[in-house]
């Protein structure tokens, strides 16, 4: 397994210790979305490297994977697209980068912040069955 690899799955995993990174689940007809945001901070320098994500205390990371149920959740290429609004409605639109590693399929998009701005995410899943809505909130912290 490549360094960076193990690093990244190192850190997804370490996620579940910082609740305000923890991944959900989203159920979208036949498939499973799995999506976090945190900060970019959270990131080791060579892994940020790794992935072209930039460091910063202003800087927060959205992760999306899609798993298909019907194949005993295996990672599923989509189209992602949508975009992310502050309290005061502020828009800002996500354009996220496919990321391949093996058989992992994962989206990766960095978004700006200021300390306790919260946004609501706002996606489209696009599948060969159809497209689901994906949404959630996260508010972000300069650390």
């Amino acid at each position: 397994m490549k360094p960076f690899n193990f690093a990244l799955i190192l850190l997804i995993s370490s996620l579940s210790w910082f609740p305000a990174a923890q991944a959900e689940v989203h159920n979208a007809g036949p498939y499973q979305v799995h999506f976090s945001a945190f900060e970019s901070t959270f990131l080791t320098p060579e892994v940020a490297k790794t992935y072209n994500i930039t460091r910063s205390r202003y800087n927060g990371v959205i992760n999306i994977s899609v798993l298909d149920t019907r194949s005993g959740n295996l990672p599923t290429e989509v189209e992602i697209t949508g975009d992310a609004k502050n309290l005061i409605g502020h828009n800002v639109p996500l354009d996220f980068k496919e990321v391949k590693e093996g058989e992992a399929v994962y989206y990766l998009e960095q978004i700006r912040y200021s300390n306790e701005e919260t946004f609501r995410f706002k996606l489209e899943i696009t599948t060969p069955e159809g497209t689901y809505p994906v949404e959630f909130m996260k508010k972000f912290y300069v650390n």
